[in-house]
């Protein structure tokens, strides 16, 4: 299968339609408008990855949440424990239920923003947690953000999740790089990024929720892969 965007002998961009193979070559002159060219497709074909969905891991699945998620996904959401070190305040089961309907009607992932996707038990496709997936502006780099519940954790699925993700977006985006950043008190999570293969690569001081703390930054490239 050709991918919709690639970078030929002469630096020019070939862009094939979705669906149609029509091929479309543009001509850039620098860097900068390369980016611009990369942002602008993002926006007009959707994210490659989301026509992998769902995905599927050892014992677990990358997917689109939906709202049928909405009991299991409010029960975590709304947990102060769960929420401690996340970027998110609990939620009541109306903002669940309005996020759940907004997540699912999207179909593709522009630059600069968030997605979420879900993580579910492969044999029951129960809901057990989701992961946020940011795009940097040129696409070149992801963030992401993983919440688990906590009746799941303990056995091994964040880092499987995590493990996953990094695949699919180096095999289906232009990420050449993802990271993750977590505040030093979260063990929990600090053991995941280790046992993902991400590697420690800085620590810096953050306010966070009206609080300083010591976050600990972690990034794996694609070429290390």
């Amino acid at each position: 299968m050709r991918k919709p965007v690639h970078i030929n002998r002469r630096g020019a961009f070939v862009f094939i339609l979705p669906r149609s193979g029509f091929v479309q070559q543009f001509i850039q002159p620098d860097a900068a408008s390369r980016h611009g060219l990369i942002q602008a497709l993002a926006l007009i074909s959707g994210s490659p990855m989301f026509e992998r969905l769902p995905h599927s891991l050892e014992r677990l699945r990358l997917r689109t949440l939906r709202p049928d998620d909405l009991d299991a996904f409010h029960a975590y959401r709304s947990d102060p424990v769960v929420a401690r070190y996340q970027g998110w305040e609990p939620i009541t089961l109306w903002q669940a239920t309005d996020f759940l309907r907004t997540q699912a009607s999207q179909t593709s992932h522009a630059p600069d923003t968030w997605r979420q996707l879900a993580i579910a038990v492969q044999k029951s496709d129960l809901l057990i947690g989701d992961i946020g997936v940011w795009l940097s502006p040129d696409c070149l780099q992801a963030e992401f953000g993983l919440s688990i519940t906590p009746a799941a954790q303990g056995n091994g699925y964040g880092a499987e999740c995590v493990r996953g993700l990094i695949d699919l977006l180096f095999s289906t985006t232009a990420v050449t790089e993802v990271v993750a950043s977590t505040d030093v008190r979260n063990l929990a999570c600090l053991a995941v990024l280790a046992h993902s293969g991400m590697r420690h690569m800085d620590t810096r001081q953050a306010e966070y929720k009206g609080e300083i703390c010591t976050e600990h930054m972690f990034s794996v490239r694609k070429a290390e892969c």
